[in-house]
């Protein structure tokens, strides 16, 4: 989705066609892009998004557009450290490595695995059918000892230190094969309330907030709707 093969007018236009896409509260569309992954990740009017009391800690803003799922609780019975100490840093994933971005020079996290292209595959590996002689070739009998890239799912994390809240988690999760998430922050910057610190390529999945049992998180919005990005979604009863 990164080369110009990938831009199809009549497709973007069916985005500006669809009222829940909300695309009137992007950019007006210039007609520049030249990839798909350009119109996907172009920036919404900031001020059709205004950030709900950006100088109150208590309150947490929603850090996308997106519907909410539900919250749980992590308690005793869902922890399992293998030793005590101080979380410093983390990173969650399954099969992707940290790789720059030629188009931004951004980290961004990519699958670690790959469809690879077909190989002529040795003689002795190949299958004699029953009742004929031909061997039939094409598919690898050895199975990999790890999953391959129709099972990955790129994860991101976001690890801030807040003066009220403690640490909070933010993890973007791009789903599947379908997704790169590309961070626009690093380790030592200090973030704002509404600032971005990533951004999703070919489609969005899901994004997860986990905060301390300090902060005592209470949620004021309804599962299963949708909210836009920068509205309050939670506020603090921390002492």
């Amino acid at each position: 989705m990164d080369s110009p093969a990938s831009l199809d007018l009549q497709l973007i236009k069916s985005f500006y066609n669809a009222p829940h896409y909300h695309m009137q509260d992007y950019e007006p569309y210039p007609g520049t892009f030249t990839t798909f992954n350009e119109f996907f990740h172009h920036p919404i009017k900031r001020e059709v998004r205004p950030i709900a009391s950006p100088d109150n800690h208590c309150i947490v803003t929603n850090p996308a557009d997106c519907t909410f799922s539900g919250s749980w609780p992590v308690d005793d019975n869902g922890q399992h450290a293998p030793c005590d100490g101080k979380v410093l840093e983390g990173i969650a994933y399954l099969q992707v490595k940290v790789v720059l971005d030629t188009a931004t020079s951004k980290p961004m996290l990519e699958m670690h695995r790959k469809p690879e292209p077909f190989e002529k595959i040795s003689p002795d590996v190949l299958i004699t059918l029953p009742d004929t002689k031909d061997p039939v070739g094409g598919h690898e009998l050895e199975a990999p000892d790890e999953p391959g890239y129709q099972f990955l799912q790129t994860h991101g994390l976001v690890l801030i230190d807040n003066p009220l809240l403690g640490l909070v988690a933010c993890m973007p999760i791009g789903m599947a094969q379908l997704n790169s998430v590309v961070l626009s922050v690093k380790k030592g910057d200090y973030l704002t309330k509404g600032q971005e610190i990533s951004f999703f390529k070919f489609g969005g999945s899901d994004i997860v907030m986990v905060f301390e049992k300090k902060a005592n998180m209470k949620f004021t919005v309804q599962e299963h709707q949708w909210n836009p990005f920068g509205k309050q979604v939670a506020v603090s009863q921390a002492n």
